[in-house]
């Protein structure tokens, strides 16, 4: 499934050549599946992209990583724990 929109920019770039060498002016071969693919293209993106995280999992984040004791968000203060297989994770006081 790749291929086909590995492909599909190439072909448009030789037509877009090809007219232009002659003179004319580009039309695509079916502009309403053209719409379609584009469409198709767009939501593949949306749904690679990844999705931003809230302020709490930023800051629980940046407290993960620097192997902070505590940090704070909206005015409660979490605490680190570690459970039982020794993961850190992150309390409410």
């Amino acid at each position: 499934m790749p291929l086909v929109f590995l492909i599909r920019p190439v072909v448009i770039k030789v037509r877009k050549f090809v007219a232009k060498k002659k003179g004319l002016d580009y039309i695509p071969l079916l502009p309403k599946f053209a719409k379609k693919i584009e469409i198709i293209i767009v939501k593949l993106k949306k749904r690679i992209m990844p999705k931003k995280m809230n302020e709490y999992f930023t800051k629980m984040n940046k407290a993960k990583k620097s192997n902070a004791k505590s940090f704070e968000y909206k005015g409660n203060t979490y605490i680190q724990v570690s459970t039982k297989t020794g993961m850190k994770i992150y309390k409410k006081k």
